[in-house]
């Protein structure tokens, strides 16, 4: 409102399309265009279909954007992915050995073979998961990132003024549901709180001096066991088409990727993926009245197979040309997987090797840890103009242009080689500042910071290609200034930052120390020369170790931070070769413990593979595990052959 008022509504409105775009056509998707096909839904018979209204009424934009919040940041989905998952597939025509792999980086877990029972399949699994998440059976290999789809919306439930627990729905008020939750409190009175539902979900905040009270609608509520169907259909998988109908089931919005021994590699964009009534927006608050529930939920999915272009690089990334943004993630040029489809697309043919090296460099590029960096030669040829002239600004530009987005510490002093990187890191977060943030203040914070995908590097972007944009901007971002002085401003604020900052103006002298991952957050306070820089920012240092080998003091305090997801896979999809290579940067068996409660002491082995880009080998075949088994040991339940009769 504050906005609205400062520019007036039209122009504001400029602001919000520039900032929250439906669509950036320059983003790349995953599904290459011409390869897209369709592929029914499994799972969206699951869910109830609401009637919507056919055509929005006049002002239904308007309608949405008046409903009254007053903490729009308080509404935020909330994120359930630390950090991710992405993959890369190579096909049998670009592999060099002409079989399918596929390179995967994603969320830690433990290792886990099922064998039996119809199952045959190792790999990663959630803590409690039971079956495997990702990994691969004799006949293939498999991995799954996260879809990023807009499955939550926020509806706007109007309320009775004699009666605010009841909530106005096609022509009558109805009642809330309310239930109570007690919360036991250790050393103190349990405490109980009261949970109103809408048909539409929880209320999760209340404006009752505007007689609103805001519901979140969750496309898999309901559907909670479902969404392990086709998870464990996965699993006993063991062809193409068994595949593509255990994805079709998925209730979670995933890509599940697919490297076969048949020569195959595919993606689906499975899930519930909610059909939005006529003219609705979904970056605001939909009204909860009826006319505008959801329509169900989309019958076709967005997969392909065996794709011209060779590979597919699925990293949360834009699915098609035709995905259109929520109030949840949205794309860019600038978008991680720029380095990863340069480096396959510099080679004709793609060899292990290659995708082994691929992995280090798109690993060490921090995209799964830093999600607002990218390469900066998106920027420079824009900056170098600005600067022409000026020999102090063109060296910090040079300096730029010349870092490859790649943390390297290359001779292992404890920084990273190029001056560039500091200097790039400094130039951006100044220049959203000064251009974005001059015209929008703290709301860009409030929009982008609790949003896993972060969009604020591609709205500068767009912001500084003016009319070469594909999604060209509508407010002057530059205040009538001309888009040179600003950015040559930029720079200058930049250079003085950090010629401060390393005591030099000479960019040789600018070297950012080397970032760690701790395992222990205590002891980031005793290391001030070893930088965290975890999901962006630095944990909180009172914070309590999540997991055994941390707590149970088998884990080193901290390692350099290399900048891959936790648990990484490397398959070359062959006949007759089941083996999964894999690594973790926990330790894998990270909820292993012995008997004795102290845990295994090869807990953290995996470790220094994980810093180093390395893998261990895991074979499914059964002959050679019993043959290399170190020991076995049999789980035997409570109950044996007697177990009394109930």
């Amino acid at each position: 409102m504050k906005r609205a008022t400062r520019y007036g509504e039209a122009e504001a409105k400029k602001i919000f399309d520039d900032v929250l775009p439906l669509q950036d056509v320059d983003a790349v998707p995953f599904i290459p265009q011409p390869d897209l096909k369709a592929i029914p839904s499994l799972a969206s018979g699951l869910a109830p279909e609401r009637k919507a209204a056919s055509a929005p009424p006049p002002g239904l934009f308007a309608l949405q954007a008046s409903l009254p919040i007053s903490r729009l940041d308080s509404l935020a989905v909330p994120q359930v992915h630390p950090s991710a998952s992405r993959a890369l597939l190579i096909g049998a025509k670009k592999s060099a050995s002409g079989n399918p792999m596929i390179l995967q980086a994603t969320a830690d877990g433990p290792d886990v073979h099922i064998s039996g029972g119809g199952f045959d399949a190792a790999g990663y699994t959630q803590p409690f998961g039971g079956s495997i998440a990702q990994g691969r059976t004799p006949d293939f290999a498999w991995s799954i990132t996260t879809g990023e789809a807009d499955m939550v919306d926020i509806f706007a439930e109007k309320l009775n003024p004699q009666n605010p627990r009841q909530y106005f729905y096609k022509g009558a008020w109805r009642d809330m549901h309310v239930r109570k939750e007690t919360i036991l409190v250790k050393g103190g009175e349990p405490l109980v709180i009261e949970v109103e539902s809408s048909i539409h979900g929880p209320i999760v905040q209340r404006e009752d001096a505007n007689q609103t009270a805001y519901a979140m609608a969750n496309a898999i509520a309901g559907h909670d066991l479902a969404a392990f169907i086709g998870l464990i259909d996965l699993n006993r998988a063991r062809n193409l088409e068994d595949y593509k109908r255990a994805a079709s089931e998925m209730i979670c919005n995933f890509n599940v990727n697919y490297a076969g021994t048949d020569g195959h590699i595919a993606t689906m964009h499975a899930g519930l993926l909610p059909v939005r009534a006529d003219g609705v927006d979904p970056r605001l608050p939909t009204p909860g009245t009826g006319e505008y529930d959801w329509k169900g939920f989309a019958q076709q999915l967005a997969f392909t197979i065996d794709p011209g272009q060779g590979y597919l690089h699925v990293w949360n990334n834009k699915p098609t040309a035709e995905t259109t943004y929520g109030d949840t993630s949205r794309y860019g040029k600038t978008f991680r997987t720029w380095q990863g489809r340069s480096l396959v697309e510099s080679k004709a043919k793609v060899s292990r090797e290659d995708l082994h090296a691929f992995h280090r460099l798109i690993g060490r590029g921090f995209g799964g840890e830093d999600l607002t960096v990218t390469n900066p030669r998106f920027f420079t040829p824009y900056l170098k103009r600005a600067v022409a002239g000026d020999a102090k600004l063109e060296a910090a530009v040079a300096a730029i242009d010349s870092w490859n987005g790649v943390y390297e510490d290359s001779d292992n002093h404890g920084y990273y080689d190029s001056p560039g990187l500091p200097a790039y890191r400094t130039w951006m977060d100044l220049a959203l500042k000064e251009i974005i943030g001059h015209d929008i203040g703290e709301w860009w914070h409030k929009i982008d910071d609790d949003k896993y995908v972060k969009y604020r590097t591609d709205v500068l972007l767009r912001a500084i290609e003016g009319p070469a944009a594909g999604t060209p901007m509508r407010h002057d971002w530059f205040d009538g200034k001309s888009r040179d002085a600003v950015l040559r401003q930029t720079v200058a604020d930049a250079v003085a930052a950090l010629e401060k900052q390393y005591g030099s103006p000479e960019p040789k002298a600018w070297r950012q120390r080397v970032f760690y991952r701790y395992f222990l957050p205590s002891e980031i306070a005793k290391n001030p020369d070893k930088p965290s820089l975890q999901s962006g920012s630095a944990p909180d240092p009172d914070a309590a170790p999540v997991l055994a080998p941390d707590w149970l003091g088998l884990q080193p305090p901290y390692v350099v931070n290399n900048g891959s997801e936790d648990w990484n896979m490397l398959v070359e999809v062959k006949k007759d070769d089941p083996v999964l290579y894999d690594a973790t940067l926990s330790g894998g068996q990270n909820l292993t413990v012995t008997r004795d409660g102290k845990g295994n002491p090869n807990i953290a082995d995996q470790v220094r593979l994980h810093e180093n880009f390395e893998f261990k080998a895991v074979d499914l075949d059964r002959k050679r595990v019993v043959r290399d088994a170190v020991s076995v040991e049999r789980l035997k339940g409570i109950c044996q052959s007697k177990c009394p009769v109930r």
